[in-house]
């Protein structure tokens, strides 16, 4: 499948997801007080709307850093797996209509 995935903005959507998630695992990390693993749990459930509720802001700050944090990841996430959608689509368009003119 990621052979079908030519979007030539597909790699930096990809660095720009993992600079989110490490950013924010870091932050949590600060503000939190909590390990790598789980501040990059947080930080991917968090992002992905999964939002377990077992690791969650309890500071003023991080609760205020988690809200602009969702307000930015989870649009980005959808758009990105949006454009992954579209152009995977558009490569079984045009795959198919390749075949149809081989016949």
């Amino acid at each position: 499948m990621l052979r079908a995935i030519k979007h030539p903005g597909f790699s930096a959507l990809i660095s720009i997801a993992i600079v989110f998630i490490l950013f924010g695992a870091i932050i949590f990390m600060f503000l939190e007080g909590w390990g790598f693993v789980d501040a990059l749990y947080f930080t991917v459930s968090t992002m992905t709307t999964v939002g377990f509720g077992d690791l969650v802001p309890t500071t003023p700050a991080s609760k205020l850093v988690a809200t602009f944090y969702m307000l930015l990841t989870v649009p980005f996430l959808l758009i990105s797996l949006e454009l992954i959608t579209e152009s995977v689509h558009e490569r079984m368009i045009h795959s198919k209509d390749a075949k149809k003119a081989k016949k």
